[in-house]
């Protein structure tokens, strides 16, 4: 009997997650676009005097070189160009079969990876601090 009783006011708590809210109102929708404008006005102006306190920061950085006798040439930067439009979707069909090499970057070196591995160009590695004194305290043969 219990079991059936906790069955039934589960079953009767799982109700109240399948309920909908209600629509907004026009005053709600109203708010929330003032609320967002108002988000984007603060996230502009926030970028806008992130890029002032950027260049005053360069601009003393480049005094203070100068004053060292040390020329710095900043990189240009480019303004950020707008996403690409989104490519249509590939048409279905054999031309989908057919890989486009193009497009297809290989995994593997052309040579077949027969080239020098990097740690071929780096220098031997120092011994460990440990090791060191090991070799300090050993005795002469």
């Amino acid at each position: 009997m219990k079991k059936v009783l906790v069955l039934a006011v589960l079953l009767g708590f799982t109700s109240f997650a399948f309920a909908k809210l209600p629509e907004p109102t026009e005053e709600q929708k109203a708010a929330a676009a003032e609320k967002k404008a108002k988000e984007d006005a603060a996230a502009e102006k926030a970028k806008v005097d992130l890029a002032k306190v950027q260049d005053r920061i360069a601009a003393r950085y480049i005094g203070e070189q100068k004053a060292k006798g040390i020329t710095v040439k900043p990189t240009p930067v480019a303004a950020a160009a707008p996403p690409p439009a989104a490519a249509p979707p590939p048409a279905s069909g054999a031309a989908n079969a057919v890989p486009n090499p193009a497009v297809q970057q290989p995994l593997a070196p052309q040579g077949g990876g027969a080239g020098q591995s990097a740690e071929a160009h780096s220098a031997p590695a120092e011994p460990k601090a440990a090791d060191k004194s090991k070799e300090a305290t050993a005795k002469p043969k």
